[in-house]
């Protein structure tokens, strides 16, 4: 979750955080409650497909635990950033 090792960056592997700056994690109830704070996620995410694939990375890697049944994402505070990302709908403020 930091990013790649020495030696993976000289054997020419490559990261992205999707222009994500911090992330907390807290899990509840078998469910991982994650929040990304990023200053600008179009430079990013420039498309519907690449917020699912976002979105479906963060929730299966949290699933691979086994006392994650299930994740819930915020970004910027904000709980519904997938509508809010491209389809300008009102934001609801993240519950956690």
């Amino acid at each position: 979750m930091n990013g790649l090792t020495p030696e993976e960056k000289k054997l020419g592997f490559e990261s992205s955080n999707f222009g994500n700056e911090n992330f907390t994690v807290n899990i509840e109830n078998h469910i991982a409650k994650i929040h990304f704070t990023a200053n600008d996620l179009t430079k990013d995410l420039r498309s519907p497909q690449q917020v699912i694939d976002f979105t479906m990375a963060i929730t299966l890697t949290a699933e691979q635990f086994d006392a994650v049944n299930d994740a819930q994402i915020c970004v910027n505070n904000t709980y519904n950033y997938e509508i809010t990302f491209f389809a300008n709908e009102e934001s609801v403020d993240c519950p956690f």
